[in-house]
């Protein structure tokens, strides 16, 4: 997957964030000529309310993943301390240099879908 960097997501959002910017500027000027300037004061309490309603149905599905995710580092701990005191078999280190092998040939390799050939010549290979 290709990660762009930060210049090129304000590229990507400049045009949406001026026609927004443009809308917000025109409502507003168009909300003062017409004297209802108290709509702004509505339009803040619907987002307070909006947020406010957010955080309290989102708050225990945001407790479960954080207990789901205290209790996989717990086992992860627990698993690398037993792990790290049993003996590596020659088998696993045999195996563990050829996926570091794998890796380091394939660091440079186009994406899958850019060359199948040379996915498939990889895969019969190893």
């Amino acid at each position: 997957m290709m990660r762009l960097t930060r210049w090129q997501w304000v590229v990507l959002g400049l045009p949406v964030a001026v026609v927004i910017g443009f809308l917000l500027v025109a409502a507003g000027v168009q909300i003062h000529d017409w004297g209802i300037s108290w709509i702004w004061a509505v339009f803040t309490l619907l987002f307070v309310g909006w947020r406010l309603l957010l955080v309290k149905w989102t708050r225990p599905v945001l407790d479960q993943v954080e207990a789901v995710v205290a209790e996989v580092t717990e086992e992860l701990e627990a698993t690398s301390m037993t792990a790290a005191s049993l003996p590596i078999s020659s088998a696993s280190q045999q195996a563990e240099v050829a996926l570091q092998q794998v890796l380091e040939a394939a660091r440079l390799d186009p994406p899958v879908w850019e060359d199948w050939a040379a996915f498939w010549q990889r895969c019969r290979n190893w």
